[in-house]
Formats: structure tokens, C-alpha cells, sequence
């Protein structure tokens, strides 16, 4: 991708669009503004793909490049930065233990009470949240995106999904 080639760019577009899409929808509430940012990310990144370390964590970099983007699209809108959960949450099963039934939320009323509950957590537990789960990111790239060590990006997760549970009522 450094040497401006096509394909690589198309394949780094094709692995990471679509979470990046959901992460920004989840914190933007806004679908066109969403894929406003997103298109100003992978432009940005392909004009300055070259200048990148050859050991740069590419889903890292363009992670925290739409977080960035939204944050200053949330500002532009005289909005305080929230972070929601899309109608496509899906809970990465091998990191969180919540029931099975919460990776396919079909119902209109869970997806109610599962955003009222992401509400709830403190803003560093759901970006985390939201970042795990909607990004499908491990634990080190939020730690880089959040510019917070591992330690305290796994204690905010664990710490979010207990929390969660917990609205939801299943302890």
C-alpha cells in the first residue's frame, strides 16, 4: 500500500470499511455523516500512505483516524461526543460471556434496553466497549487508539460487560 498500488489499497479497504462503518455509526448516530468520515479517512490514508512506517498497525491507524474524524464531527455538530450501539452489535463471543442471544439482537426491545444500558457506562468503558465489539479490535489496538495502557483497557472492558450485564439483568 506504501507503493501507491491499487490492490492493496482495495484489499485494506475491503478488510477494515465495514467495521470501521458500524464504529461510526454507533458513535455518530448519523449514517450519512458516518460514511462522510469514512470517506475522509481512507482518503486521507491513501494520500499518506507513503509517509507510514512500514511497521504501522494499519486497522490501529485508520481506528483512530475515524475516532478522530468523529470526534470532530461530533464537535462540528455542537454535539458532547456519545457512543451508542448500532442496530448491528454484534458481542465478539470468545471475549464476552453475555448470553448467545445477544449476538443476534432480532428484537426492537432488546436493542432499546441494550443502548439505554451502554448509556449507563462511563464513557471510557463504552468507547471500549463499542471499539471491542463494533471495531473487532484486540485489547493492544485500543489501547494505541485510546492512548491508554493495556491494563487499563481490559479492566474497562471487563468492567463495561459486568456493567452491562448487570442493567440487563443477567448477573
Amino acid at each position: 500500500f506504501q507503493a501507491g498500488k491499487t490492490e492493496a489499497f482495495e484489499e485494506i479497504y475491503a478488510r477494515h470499511a465495514r467495521r470501521m462503518m458500524s464504529y461510526l455509526i454507533s458513535m455518530l448516530e448519523d449514517r450519512q455523516l458516518s460514511e462522510d468520515v469514512l470517506q475522509e479517512v481512507f482518503t486521507h490514508f491513501a494520500q499518506g500512505a507513503a509517509r507510514l512506517n512500514h511497521e504501522t498497525n494499519v486497522a490501529a491507524y485508520l481506528f483512530r483516524s475515524a475516532r478522530n474524524g468523529a470526534v470532530s464531527a461530533l464537535r462540528n455538530r455542537n454535539r458532547i461526543m456519545q457512543v451508542v450501539a448500532s442496530e448491528a452489535l454484534v458481542f465478539e463471543r470468545q471475549r464476552s460471556d453475555l448470553p448467545a442471544a445477544y449476538a443476534n439482537l432480532e428484537s426492537q426491545e432488546l436493542r432499546t434496553r441494550l443502548n439505554a444500558a451502554l448509556f449507563k457506562l462511563s464513557e471510557a468503558e463504552r468507547e471500549v466497549v463499542m471499539l471491542r465489539t463494533q471495531g473487532e479490535l484486540t485489547f493492544q489496538e485500543i489501547a494505541e487508539i485510546t492512548q491508554n495502557p493495556l491494563s487499563t483497557v481490559a479492566t474497562r472492558y471487563e468492567n463495561g460487560i459486568k456493567r452491562l450485564k448487570g442493567f440487563l439483568g443477567h448477573e
